[in-house]
Parts: structure tokens; C-alpha cells; sequence
């Protein structure tokens, strides 16, 4: 039977994948949002998916060459698998042409084959013309072309007015040679011959684009002006080989190609001596002769070297254009000769691509041998993933499918690593696949740890390391070789001070922790020079101390008049010290340490059980004096409104207590005094809030184009902040969006995340754009956040690193960084401090450069060996204590009534998660339904809530429906929300942390 020539579409096989996977919430809810678009009668017709999709159609919101409409509503409901679908399908159509419809005026083609690949193009492609240069401007499509571009045109794109030198009826000559030797077709002479050195007019620029797959032997210009023979005459070429300097170009004037940089590789205009540079171009590199630099993000090359002989070591195929700068490339030294190392250099100087440029040399070298390249980045939260491969891909074409990305809901990585060569993923997954045996750590050649300076402890990237410290120590007492294990890559830009004040003492231990014995970063002074053009400090960096409020405030007062009535109706396990300050976080860390106390003793002690209540209450109103001193009373006051009468999903009572009651009629006979004080409130009541609206309304009327972000503590501030400055800044001049972390009642998702990111970067040229991001410290450290040139820490101070992380986020030239605290406030005192630090750190670099490396080497060992020591003994305690315990004499209880759940023998690990398979668990709790959230194992189904006494209501976390194996079902128990009663003990205590339980939990495999 014949071969069917019928093939379906990449826009049907979109369709028929969507249509199929949603769900009947899905649907339901896409035609809630449809609503507006779509009349009530025919949306009431729509019964499924198909026809849904037919409306949509209709009505041109689904389009074959836009699908941004779909992606959108996916992204709203949170089904991230559909919105990867739609993104590849985006991906399939911007790379090949045949998916697009034909552009009449294109004048180059939209897909740039690499060599070796078997499609042929029988029609000659259209020489550039200068005339063309308007249009590229609009469509920035690579000419994929070897030229010679006139060093009088315009930056970044050639300028239609400018004549291209050498040229014929606007053509530019072509350095690609095809046919027979001597036989150039499509060039033009330049003085003597097209093959003639540069001049002080022109750059030389070699690209990858083979235009013909024709079995006649093909020939190409080298870096010596010679012609280099293909080696198999179907347009795979041998790698020229690269003079050894370029010193007799470094006067010449050199243009940035029409298309290429990231918004990381951009330059400033004011950087150092011309030099000679070399970039990637395809599986060639590109040499170009850099000259003066004029303004910044005018498309000037930057003034990057990269010696040429790692250049010609590499023979993997990109499309894109990458190099390193000089800097960069001194960083990349050490790791690129195979030795584990610290990469430090400060946020924003492209530590990521010199890492990518890193995996892109050792992978080639390992190639080479015949061998296959194994590799993953690995990242602290989800929402890095997608970045940093992004950052990869510069590198790294998409279609080359070398670097792939676990995601919550992708498979394991197992399955990743077979199609992909480098996989982005979080420490928590790699730790888990290692764990559950689906890889090991000598399956990888090469392991990258961004933000690597939490490397400690219990961290998961130590968790990492213990597991390669293990593999390493074993093979050492075998007396086999240890060179199966990966090179080891660290990232940071700020290795802190640890505890001590002993900073060279914590880089030894950062460095013990990660087998690491050199820390990569910028030494030398030219360089130094062009990373601080590169990457310049901000132009002002200032604590604005501005007055507190007063002490004698009647809402403040009234609050703490609450408080203090509240203390007097119980009794507390520890007294209270009077250096904690009512509104202070001393005092927040008070009442949590006596709940916590009183939670214990609640079981024999049933009086305590009104004090566990009353630290509750004391903590809200504690709280809201602290968001009063931050921002305005009604922001305060609505806090205490949910936290207190709504319960804020802390417990779901049927029935409350009767110190409850109390507590609340007490906040209730004084809300319309506090109600009638913050109705009364002047604007400018609070001076910080005064200086915010200040400094916003300032920087963005002298630079409308400016990007800002306030940083705050809590996620109740973030949103409160947020509303203060849309009802108070001139929206024409600000445009305002929140950013929050994972988890608690006001958490963002990773796709709310990545689209509150994405109109960050828009700014105010579009309509879904905002300029101004407030965020918690989830935007202090990892995430890219360019051109911003306003950061405003608003009353938030973290340690050191943080201090330093988040003035790197104010990355654009001429930045303005402030610190805004009460004049006297223990913030202020503790960013002196951080300072302090800062400069420790400086010093302490400098000191670890100055040792001999053979010491540094053996204080480090000797670091290690102690760490390593106290690791085992920790291991052998847990054995200990565990082995003492079955699990069948211990009680789980719950944290708020005491009740009986299990027993200790019936909790068990399952993937990342300690659940309860008790048969009987289920009739001691009810099931919450909540949206469902798919993960790669596992689906979030509802939250399970003790139902043991009518005044309970303790949510002990989510259910789990199980993906892969026999047990469907799981029902997690939240280390805070349960106590541990052991045997021959009369008093529960509380779960810090369940590894160091003291019975043997068994861990279940996903699988099974």
C-alpha cells in the first residue's frame, strides 16, 4: 500500500492537542472569560471543546499566525502544559518558513540552515542591498550573509542613505565562494581583489549560512583571506584555523552585525581601548576589529575579546551571535581547563552566558573523544528555569535541542537527558532523581549551581554535594579514580560573610562545600575596568532616614491598648522581656516562641490551649502595627479585619472557643474608633510613604523611560504598597504591578510570576506594560529584571548578600539606589553593618588571592575534612536515634486539638512529600476540594482538615493524587501543623524538621 502524502498540519495537530486535554473545569472556565466576546445564547450552544475553538475562530481571536489569545488563557488557568504546547508551536513557525505565509517584501530568508543538514535551495538567494536596510530595521531578520559592511554607516543597522562600499547597483560583495577554484560568482572587486585584508574602512564578518547543498566542491574565505576547502564538498567545512593574534586590527574600525545582542552583552559607551574581537556566528567564529564606541544600545559591537585559539576548539553549530568580553573570559579560564570553581562576579555581568560558553567548550571537548556531554544547571526556585535556559539558548540554538528544562510538570530526568545534553532544573529534583536511582552522579560530565553561596547545611544544593562528597570518598578508599565525577561550577555574585567575622574562614567553608578550590573572578585591572563599564555601581546609593511615627499615635495606642489586655487574661510559659517593643519583630519572635510552648503543653495543661489562641491574636494585632508604621491605617486596619473576623484560613471553625469570642468582641468595640482615625489620616501622615511618592514622581518625570522596583517585606505590604502608590503617584507617569513568592495565601504561580516579568520588561510603550514592579525579596536574588534603574528598599533590609543582590538589580546606566527606614530603626543600624560586610568581603577576596595556592588548597581539604566529619557523626546520631524507635510506639497528633491521627509507623516519604497512609485517616479528617495543580509526579487535588472536635479545623496540607504507580492517593501532613507524642513521654513536641524525627520513616518511590 502506498505511503500516504497526506500529512497534518502543525496549526491542526495544535488544535487537536488542546481540544483533547482540556478538562470540564478548563472549558468552563474559558467560556466565564469569554463572555464579553462571545453572546450569551451561543455560548450557552457551546458544548464542547471543538466548538469553542470554532467561536474563537470566528471571531478571529485564534489565528494560524497568532495563537497569543490561546496562550493568554491558558496562562490564566493555569495549565502550564498547554501553554509549553503553544509556545513550541510559536517556536515551530518563527523558525520555519514554510508555516508562515510568504512575505513579499522579504528579502532574506527566515530560516538559516546549519551545515550538514540535507534540505537544498535551488534559487539563488538576493544579494543585501543598502536599499533594503529600512525594512530591516522594522523586521531585525538576519542577512545571514558574509559581507563587508562600510564602517560610515549607521550603528547597529545599516543606514539606507549610507552606500556599502565597494558596491554595485547598491549590492554589497559577498565573501561566500561558490563553483570552481578562481571562479568567485556574485562578488565585487574591493581595490585589488574581494579577498584583500581589511582596512581602516571595513570588518570582516564570517557567518554559518549555506545557501546550496550542491555536490560540487564548495569553498570559503578564511580568517587569512585563503580559501578553506569543505571537507566533504556538501557545504560541512573544516574549522579555518585562526591567526594567533589580531594585534595589526586593533586600529581598525569595526560594525556591530545588523542583528544579534542580548540586553546582557550590551555596552557602554564610555569602555576602554579598542581591541580586536571574536564572536560566534554559526559553527564559526566571526573576527572583528573593534573601534570607538558611540552611544549605548545604538547596535556598537562591544569592545570583548575572546582568544581565538578556544574559538577554534569549538565546532558546535549556533545560529545566534555570542562571545565573551574580556572579562568574562577571565572568569571562564579556570573552569574552562576542567578545574571545580566559584565563578563571583557581581549581578548583571553575564555570569550565566560565561557559564553557557563554559558548557559549550567542555561539551565540544568531550565530543571530540567520542564521548557523550551530560550536563545540568541547577537553580534555587522554578521560575529561573525558563531564564536561565533562555540565557543558554543564546548559545545554544532551540531546534539543536541541546539544552532542555524540567519543569513542574515535564518528565523526569531521566527521560530530559536523553533528548537534551544540558538540563536546567531545581536542586529539589535532582536531589529526589538521585535518591529514587533514576541517575547517578557520574552520569554527568558537568554540574552548574546558580546563587551557589547556599551551599550549606541542609540546603538541597548541599544535599547535592553530600551525595558527590560520598560518591568521591568511596572511590578514594577503593582506590579507584575519581574522575567519573562532574566538574563542579559554581555561580554568585556575593559569597557573604558567614557568621563569624571571619570571612576568609567562610570562603573556605563555601569552598569545602562545593569541592571547589579557586574562586574565579575579575583581577586583572583592564578588565576590572571594562566590567565597571559594563556593569557600572549605581550613581547614588543612599539611606534615606526619614521620622517615625509617633509613639503617641491614637491608632497605635488603641492597638496596644488591646494587646496589653489581651496579656493580662492568660498566662505565658516565658515572661515576656521588656527590651521586645510592642510593634517590633523582638516581639513578633516572642509570641511565636510562647505558642509554640503553650501548643506543648496544651495536651495536659488544657488552660494553655487559651494562651496558643491569645498568642494568635497578639501576633495579628503585633503585625498590624508593624504594616501601620510601613504604610497607611487602613492598610493596617484591613489586614486585622481579615486576619481576626475572616480567620484567614488559619483554622475553620464550626464552633470558636470562648476566649476567641472575647478576643474578638475586644477588636470590634474598637474598630470604629480605628475606622474613624484612618478615614481622618492625611496622605502624608507617614514621611516614608512621603519620600516614596517623592523619589517615584522624580525619576520617572525626568525619565519617562525609567523601570523601578520596591522591594518590601511581607507579602501583605507588597499588595498594600501597591494599592497606596496606584491611588497616590500619577498614573500617567507610573504604571504599577506586585510580585510575590510560591506560597501563603497571596502567592503567585510561576506563570503569574513570568507574566508580571514580562510586562516589567515592556514598560510603558504598551498597553499590558508597567514600569514600576513592587516586590517581596522574591525579586532581591536570581530573577532577570533589566534596564532597571530605580531600586527602592522600602523599610527592608536582609543580610549582606541580600544588600548586595538587590543594589545589582539596578542594572541600567546612571542608577539610583535607596534605602528609605525610621531614622533610628533597627533596619538602618543593620545596613550600616551590611556595609561593613561589604567591604569585609572585598577584603577578604583579595586576602584569598594573595595566598599560596598549595595553602589554600590544604585549608580548604582541611575545612572539608571537618565538615565531612561532622556530617557522618550527624548521620550516625540520626541512625541512632531512629534505630531506637518504632515507628508503631510514637503518636501523631494534631497541633490544634490534640487529637489522635496515626501512627508514626504509617507516615512514609513519598517523592518530596511525608504523607499518612493510614486506612483510617480519611475518616478522621475532610476533604477541601481547591483548583487542581499539576507537578511532574503529582497533582495538588485539595487540603485535608481535621474534623476530630467541631472547634478544630486544622488543615494539615495538600492531597495528592499520584501520576505513576499502584497508590493513588496521598495525604500530606505538614511538619507545623502536627506534634509528635513519644513513648514514656507525657508532652508532645513539635516537628522542626521530619528527618530528624526519632523513629525510621520509609521512602516510597514515585513510581511505585
Amino acid at each position: 500500500m502506498a505511503e500516504s502524502k497526506i500529512r497534518l498540519k502543525p496549526y491542526a495537530k495544535l488544535r487537536i492537542r488542546v481540544c483533547k486535554e482540556l478538562q470540564t473545569a478548563d472549558f468552563d472556565f474559558i467560556k466565564l472569560a469569554l463572555q464579553d466576546e462571545i453572546p450569551a445564547g451561543e455560548l450557552e450552544e457551546i458544548s464542547n471543546p471543538q466548538k469553542l475553538w470554532n467561536a474563537m475562530k470566528k471571531r478571529n481571536l485564534i489565528e494560524p499566525n497568532d495563537v497569543g489569545f490561546l496562550k493568554e488563557i491558558m496562562e490564566h488557568i493555569d495549565r502550564l502544559d498547554l501553554v509549553k504546547v503553544i509556545e513550541e508551536y510559536e517556536e515551530d513557525r518563527a523558525r520555519n518558513p514554510e508555516l508562515q505565509a510568504p512575505d513579499k517584501d522579504a528579502r532574506y530568508p527566515e530560516q538559516v540552515e546549519s551545515p550538514g543538514e540535507e534540505t537544498a535551495k535551488k534559487e539563488a538567494l538576493p544579494l543585501h542591498t543598502a536599499s533594503s536596510d529600512s525594512q530591516l530595521q522594522k523586521s531585525a531578520k538576519p542577512s545571514n550573509r558574509y559581507h563587508l559592511l562600510h564602517s560610515e554607516s549607521s550603528p547597529g543597522l545599516s543606514n539606507a542613505n549610507q552606500p556599502v562600499i565597494g558596491s554595485t547597483g547598491g549590492q554589497s560583495p559577498l565573501l561566500d565562494v561558490q563553483g570552481t577554484t578562481g571562479s568567485q560568482p556574485g562578488t565585487r572587486n574591493i581595490g585589488a581583489s574581494p579577498l584583500s585584508p581589511l582596512n581602516g574602512n571595513t570588518s570582516l564578518t564570517f557567518s554559518n549560512h549555506v545557501e546550496s547543498k550542491e555536490t560540487f566542491p564548495k569553498q570559503r574565505v578564511g580568517f587569512d583571506g585563503k580559501v578553506v576547502n569543505s571537507s566533504d564538498g556538501v557545504g560541512n567545512f573544516e574549522r579555518p584555523q585562526l591567526p594567533a593574534s589580531l594585534d595589526s586590527l586593533s586600529s581598525q574600525t569595526a560594525r556591530k552585525p545588523v542583528y544579534g545582542d542580548s540586553e546582557d552583552l550590551e555596552e557602554d559607551s564610555s569602555c576602554g581601548a579598542s581591541t580586536a574581537q571574536a564572536v560566534f556566528i554559526g559553527s564559526e567564529p566571526v573576527v572583528e576589529a573593534a573601534g570607538e564606541m558611540t552611544e549605548r544600545n545604538e547596535g556598537i559591537i562591544r569592545q570583548a575579546s575572546v582568544p581565538l585559539e578556544h574559538l577554534v576548539q569549538d565546532g558546535v553549530p549556533t545560529k545566534k551571535k555570542f562571545s565573551l568580553r574580556k572579562y568574562q573570559r577571565e572568569l571562564a579560564n579556570e573552569a574552562i581547563e576542567g578545574t571545580n570553581t566559584i565563578i563571583c562576579a557581581p549581578t548583571g555581568s553575564g555570569k550565566t552566558l560565561t557559564a553557557a560558553y563554559i558548557s559549550r567548550i567542555r561539551r565540544s571537548q568531550v565530543l571530540k573523544n567520542g564521548q557523550k556531554f551530560k550536563a545540568v544547571f541547577i537553580v534555587c526556585i522554578r521560575n529561573l528555569i525558563q531564564q536561565q535556559k533562555d540565557a543558554f539558548q543564546t548559545i545554544f540554538p532551540p531546534q539543536d535541542k541541546i539544552v532542555g528544562a524540567i519543569s513542574q510538570t515535564s518528565d523526569n530526568l531521566k527521560t530530559c537527558l536523553l533528548n537534551n545534553d544540558i538540563v536546567m532544573l531545581t536542586a529539589q529534583i535532582l536531589v529526589n532523581d538521585i535518591k529514587e536511582g533514576d541517575v547517578k552522579i557520574t552520569d554527568f560530565d558537568l554540574m552548574i549551581m546558580d546563587e551557589c553561596h547556599h551551599t550549606d547545611l541542609d540546603h538541597p544544593y548541599n544535599m547535592i554535594m553530600r551525595l558527590y562528597m560520598t560518591e568521591k570518598k568511596n572511590r578514594e578508599q577503593r582506590g579507584e579514580s575519581t574522575e567519573c565525577l562532574p566538574q563542579i561550577i559554581g555561580l554568585s555574585a556575593s559569597l557573604g560573610t558567614g557568621k563569624g567575622n571571619n570571612p576568609l574562614q567562610h570562603y573556605y567553608r563555601v569552598c569545602a562545600n562545593l569541592d571547589c578550590f579557586t574562586i574565579s573572578h575579575v583581577r586583572n585591572p583592564v578588565n576590572e575596568k571594562e566590567l565597571l563599564c559594563i556593569n557600572p555601581k549605581p550613581k547614588t546609593d543612599q539611606i534615606k532616614l526619614v521620622q517615625p511615627r509617633s509613639s503617641d499615635n491614637p491608632f497605635i495606642l488603641m492597638v496596644k491598648q488591646m494587646m496589653e489586655a489581651s496579656e493580662k487574661e492568660v498566662s505565658f510559659p516565658m515572661e515576656l522581656s521588656k527590651k521586645f517593643d510592642k510593634g517590633s519583630q523582638g516581639y513578633e519572635n516572642w509570641v511565636i516562641e510562647n505558642r509554640n510552648e503553650a501548643e506543648r503543653q496544651a495536651l495536659h495543661t488544657p488552660e494553655m490551649r487559651n494562651t496558643v489562641i491569645t498568642c494568635r491574636f497578639l501576633r495579628d494585632l503585633n503585625s498590624a502595627l508593624m504594616l501601620y508604621d510601613d504604610l497607611r491605617g487602613k492598610d493596617a486596619l484591613e489586614f486585622l479585619t481579615k486576619k481576626i473576623l475572616e480567620n484567614d484560613d488559619r483554622s475553620i471553625h464550626s464552633e470558636s472557643p470562648e476566649v476567641e469570642t472575647k478576643l474578638k468582641g475586644r477588636f470590634m468595640s474598637q474598630y470604629r474608633r480605628l475606622q474613624s482615625h484612618c478615614e481622618a489620616e492625611s496622605p502624608t501622615s507617614n514621611k516614608m510613604l512621603e519620600e516614596l511618592y517623592r523619589l517615584l514622581t522624580e525619576q520617572f518625570e525626568k525619565n519617562p523611560e525609567s523601570r523601578g522596583i520596591v522591594l518590601i517585606r511581607t507579602r501583605e505590604g507588597c499588595s498594600a504598597l501597591e494599592r497606596c502608590i496606584q491611588e497616590n503617584v500619577d498614573q500617567r507617569l507610573v504604571r504599577v504591578g506586585r510580585m510575590t513568592g510560591q506560597s501563603g495565601d497571596t502567592s503567585m504561580t510561576d506563570v503569574q510570576q513570568q507574566k508580571v516579568i514580562k510586562a516589567f520588561k515592556k514598560g510603558l510603550a504598551e498597553p499590558d506594560g508597567i514600569n514600576l514592579l513592587v516586590a517581596t525579596d522574591v525579586a532581591q536574588e536570581g530573577l532577570d529584571i533589566p534596564k532597571c534603574n530605580l531600586m527602592i528598599r522600602y523599610n527592608f533590609v536582609s543580610n549582606e548578600i541580600g544588600s548586595v543582590q538587590s543594589k545589582g538589580r539596578a542594572r541600567a546606566k546612571e542608577s539610583e539606589c535607596y534605602l528609605i527606614v525610621p531614622d533610628g530603626s533597627i533596619n538602618a543600624d543593620r545596613e550600616y553593618k551590611n556595609m561593613s560586610k561589604e567591604h569585609a568581603m572585598l577584603e577578604a577576596l583579595k586576602d584569598f588571592d594573595k595566598l599560596d595556592p598549595e595553602e589554600v588548597r590544604r585549608n580548604i581539604k582541611e575545612k572539608q575534612n571537618e565538615l565531612w566529619g561532622r556530617h557522618l557523626q550527624a548521620q550516625a546520631q540520626s541512625s541512632a536515634r531512629q534505630s531506637e524507635l518504632e515507628g508503631s510506639g510514637v503518636k501523631v497528633l494534631c497541633k490544634e486539638c490534640k487529637a489522635f491521627l496515626c501512627r508514626g509507623n504509617f507516615i512514609i516519604k513519598k517523592g518530596g512529600h511525608y504523607i499518612c497512609v493510614d486506612l483510617d485517616f480519611p475518616k478522621k479528617i475532610r476533604e477541601e476540594k481547591i483548583r487542581r495543580r499539576d507537578f511532574r509526579t503529582d497533582a495538588q487535588v485539595g487540603v485535608s482538615i481535621c474534623r476530630q472536635t467541631v472547634t478544630c479545623g486544622q488543615s494539615f496540607g495538600p492531597v495528592l493524587e499520584y501520576k505513576q504507580g499502584s497508590r493513588r492517593k496521598g495525604y500530606t501532613l505538614s511538619k507545623d501543623k502536627i506534634m509528635l507524642l513519644y513513648p514514656g513521654k507525657e508532652e508532645p513536641v513539635q516537628v522542626k524538621k521530619w528527618p530528624s524525627v526519632c523513629f525510621n520513616i520509609v521512602e516510597e518511590s514515585v513510581s511505585d
